[in-house]
This record gives structure tokens, C-alpha cells and sequence, in this order.
């Protein structure tokens, strides 16, 4: 679906990442990875090698991280106790996409019209009502929280949401679905293909990028959300450690 500003009323602020990476150059270079793949059939590869950005196959979605801000009272052994927790994560993105791999520090711009923005939501998961993110927050909390904690309320939170561009390529044609995926923010690259023997050799669902310029690339662990944080109140988003318990 189209992004709808109703879905982040709720939010302090929405960012849009920057595309590092031209939407062009993102075609083309999925249509040479495409055709250098020896067990793609001809007139797929054919088919793809004709598309332009105004295909009705190419489509350009969001990614959405969303990065919360909360304290925390919590009761362990009698004791109240006061902290305060900072994440970001996402929820129904899948993890060949990379998004939490930034190129440089994550840059991004404010927006105030979302629903203006030409992008489609990645999938209705990845999409969070207020009253699922409460249920989201109080889950995550929950699981940060010292073990033996008897109980705990949130004092006050915030949410803010980032958009992820990613850019898509999706054909179906005798039955079957054929994608392919351009993160144009870090440049990590990615396709699936039918696993008819007849038509395609499955391509091990090998995680690609760019070679040309390199991408970050962290392993991040992962407890309720990714353990990844808004640094300041600069336009970027940026590793942060969890404050100590």
C-alpha cells in the first residue's frame, strides 16, 4: 500500500534516508547481476534488460525503522529503580536487505508529508498502529529489563519512524514470482527466483552488494529490537550502547 500519514501520527518525527545510490544505477546494475546469472532463463533476462525506471514492474517501497526512546521505573528485590532504554529496529523486513547497515551515518531528512512520499510500504507488517506499538514496546522493555524484575511502568516515551528506500523489481508470468531488491541506501542487492528446475536454478538465496564502493557491515545482536540508537538530534542515525542496568 501507499504510505499514509495516519500510521505515524504517533511519532515524533519521520525520516527519510538518503539514497546513496542513484536510482538508475541501481537498474542497471541488477539487470547485469541478472544477466551474468547462468541459470536465468534468456527471455527473463531479456524482459528485465528492457524495463526503465517507469515500468509498471519497477517499484520503489520503504523500509521502516522505528527508533524509540523511553524511561523506565522498574521494581527488583523491593527496590524501585529508574533507567531509561533507546533502540531501533524493524519489524517484517527481511534481512538480505541489510537496512540497519548504514553507509556513512545514516543521514536522512525530515518529513512533514508523508503520504506525498512516491514510495509503497514494504508489507503490512512492517507497518505499526499505536496500539501495536505499545504492545511492541512493553514486549521489548520487558525483555531488556534486569532478570527478577517484578514489575514495571513506563514515565514517558517517543517514537520516531525512518524510511528505508528500497527499490524493487517484481514480475509474475506463468504462475510464478520473480523479484529482486535494491536497498538505495548502503547498496546491498539481492534476488529470488522461482525454484522450478525447469526455469531457474534457485540462486541459494545468496546475499549480495555492490562491490564497486563498500557498505558496512555489522553483526548487530538481536534482543526485542537491534540494539541500534539515534545519536543526538543530528540528522543521522548512528551505534549506540544500551545504558547499563
Amino acid at each position: 500500500m501507499k504510505l499514509d500519514s495516519k500510521y505515524y501520527s504517533f511519532c515524533k518525527e519521520v525520516g527519510l534516508m538518503t539514497e546513496n545510490y542513484s536510482r538508475e544505477s541501481a537498474l542497471q546494475i541488477l539487470k547485469q547481476a541478472i544477466a551474468k546469472e547462468k541459470s536465468a532463463d534468456p527471455a527473463y533476462i531479456s524482459f528485465v534488460n528492457g524495463l526503465t525506471l517507469t515500468s509498471k514492474e519497477v517499484k520503489f517501497r520503504a523500509c521502516i525503522l522505528y527508533h524509540y526512546n523511553a524511561t523506565i521505573e522498574y521494581v527488583k528485590g523491593g527496590v524501585i529503580h529508574d533507567t531509561t532504554l533507546s533502540d531501533i529496529g524493524t519489524i517484517g523486513i527481511p534481512d538480505y536487505l541489510h537496512i540497519t547497515d548504514y553507509k556513512g551515518k545514516g543521514e536522512y531528512k525530515v518529513v512533514t508529508d508523508i503520504a506525498s512520499l512516491p514510495f509503497y510500504t514494504w508489507n503490512d507488517k512492517n507497518i505499526l498502529t499505536l496500539e501495536d506499538m505499545k504492545t511492541v514496546l512493553a514486549n521489548t522493555i520487558e525483555k531488556r529489563l534486569p532478570s527478577g524484575t517484578s514489575s514495571f511502568r513506563s514515565k514517558n516515551w517517543e517514537v520516531s519512524a525512518y524510511l528505508v528506500p528500497v527499490l524493487e523489481i517484481d514480475i509474475t508470468t506463468g504462475g510464478k514470482r520473480y523479484c529482486c531488491h535494491y536497498n538505495l541506501q548502503n547498496g546491498y542487492y539481492h534476488w529470488e527466483f522461482p525454484t522450478d528446475p525447469a526455469l531457474f536454478k534457485r540462486a541459494d538465496e545468496t546475499k549480495r552488494k555492490v562491490t564497486l564502493l563498500r557498505v558496512l557491515s555489522l553483526i548487530v545482536p538481536v534482543l526485542g529490537f537491534l540494539l541500534i540508537g539515534l545519536k543526538g538530534t543530528e540528522n543521522v542515525l548512528a551505534f549506540l550502547i544500551p545504558p547499563a542496568l
